[in-house]
């Protein structure tokens, strides 16, 4: 599910690959950034759907970026932080 170039990867989602359009890449009102939706839908399914608690969608979350980066550092380093391994504000829009 959080896989990057997945179906639900909104954030790297194009229209047509000759068209390099994104909807969900876009700039959305208020500097919302284009991976927000991504980790929005990513809580939405986790907790309304698979009924999954806020701390397993985010550790699941931040190993699948460690994984994505490949960079043990950066992940150690995100897990210090509190931000369960993942990319800093990712966790809490996941729980939006």
């Amino acid at each position: 599910m959080v896989n990057s170039n997945k179906p639900l990867d909104l954030k790297n989602r194009t229209y047509r690959e000759e068209y390099p359009f994104s909807l969900w890449g876009r700039k959305w009102k208020q500097g919302m950034k284009s991976d927000y939706l991504g980790n929005y839908l990513f809580g939405y399914v986790g907790k309304g759907y698979l009924e999954s608690s806020d701390a397993y969608l985010k550790v699941g979350a931040g190993v699948a970026q460690g994984w994505s980066d490949k960079n043990p550092l950066k992940y150690l380093e995100n897990i210090i932080n509190g931000n369960y391994g993942d990319n800093p504000g990712d966790a809490k829009m996941i729980q939006d």
